[in-house]
């Protein structure tokens, strides 16, 4: 995927909320337009004459959250979305899962190491249906 682009308006409950531990589901509605290429894709499965594939849904997004404050200076957060089209529905859905560790080196300085993955049950372009990234990354704030 080259982009992803996401617009969209959530409804949410935080069904826990302590000092340490906040669990929340969320529901609503999204615009996602996401272009793609075929560098990840085996040569004898790339359609002749293929154009890049540019997408533009309106998707169901439901999701659940949990952000769990480990230690004076870090935190866990992992969370799980659903995101269906509405034409489509159940038919084909995109899994994805998020957890990243946030841990404050610095007074204006977090580190985050974070595992993004995604199930997608009919991909853009022939790729496995299941595709993640494992990044880690330094925040400054004001």
């Amino acid at each position: 995927m080259l982009r992803r682009s996401l617009a969209g308006v959530n409804i949410r409950y935080n069904f826990y909320r302590q000092d340490k531990l906040e669990l929340t589901v969320g529901t609503g509605l999204m615009y996602e337009a996401e272009e793609w290429d075929y560098d990840a894709v085996d040569s004898s499965d790339i359609p002749s004459n293929a154009a890049d594939p540019v997408t533009h849904y309106i998707k169901l997004n439901t999701y659940f959250k949990c952000d769990w404050k480990t230690s004076h200076n870090s935190r866990i957060v992992a969370a799980v979305f659903l995101q269906e089209r509405p034409d489509a529905y159940i038919r084909y859905p995109r899994l994805s899962q998020l957890l990243h560790w946030y841990v404050d080196v610095g007074k204006h300085v977090d580190l985050d190491i974070g595992y993004n993955g995604m199930y997608d049950s009919r991909p853009v372009v022939p790729i496995s249906k299941y595709y993640y990234s494992i990044i880690t990354s330094l925040l400054f704030h004001i």
